[in-house]
């Protein structure tokens, strides 16, 4: 039931949240997720009074509707999807097809899908009640590869040539500036044939996932 006790708004998580878990296994370890779906039936005579959120099983909440449809009933056959064309707060209940979500499901992505799902349904106004019909997820999963290139050499002479070895001049070697006055502290002023360093990190230059996917309904 929604919610499981009372008709909700009491403010206590026990007698106006519903929760459902959906439990994921089997994919392959080191498979990370590229993509989530998740699509939901469930009646209420007022759907504004809900909000509902889909938490993984490293505990990341993404709010899927929050308060929408107004007076209005139901959710039926509602895919809530990322590449939709629409966004939920831009809907009409009972909401059926695919709706942007209210929180981006990427937050999700790069996690191990393997766990428990859960579906959390917070009826968070009195009066009006309903019944969770079903969900089910649908997850893409990949292994993530990440190329990484050493960036560019930095001119840091500032002569127009980068990446110089040191010779008679410094070059383009990455010192840090030593004071004049060597107290112990990094304070001004700083010997002049020194420079501030400057560290280039590894630049990413492209990742890939390779996809595959799998659906799961609540047990």
């Amino acid at each position: 039931m929604i919610p499981p006790a009372g008709t909700g708004g009491s403010g206590n998580p026990i007698n106006d949240i519903t929760n459902s878990t959906v439990t994921v296994s089997g994919i392959t370890p080191g498979d990370v997720i590229s993509d989530v779906n998740v699509t939901l039936t469930l009646t209420h005579t007022f759907d504004s009074d809900l909000i509902i959120t889909l938490i993984s099983p490293t505990g990341t909440r993404v709010t899927l509707s929050n308060r929408r449809g107004s007076f209005n009933d139901n959710f039926t056959t509602t895919v809530f999807d990322d590449q939709a064309n629409q966004p939920i707060s831009g809907g009409l209940a009972p909401f059926t097809g695919s709706f942007r979500p209210d929180q981006s499901l990427r937050r999700l992505f790069g996690q191990d899908p393997n766990g428990d799902w859960t579906l959390e349904i917070n009826d968070v106004a009195a009066i009006d009640v309903g019944q969770l019909v079903s969900w089910s997820l649908e997850i893409e999963t990949g292994t993530l590869q990440t190329v990484v290139s050493d960036g560019n050499s930095l001119d840091q002479n500032h002569n127009a040539t980068p990446g110089e070895a040191a010779g008679a001049t410094l070059g383009d070697v990455y010192a840090a500036p030593a004071p004049v006055n060597d107290n112990g502290l990094l304070a001004p002023p700083f010997d002049r044939t020194t420079r501030p360093l400057i560290i280039p990190g590894p630049h990413i230059v492209s990742t890939q996932m390779s996809d595959h996917s799998v659906r799961a309904g609540p047990r």
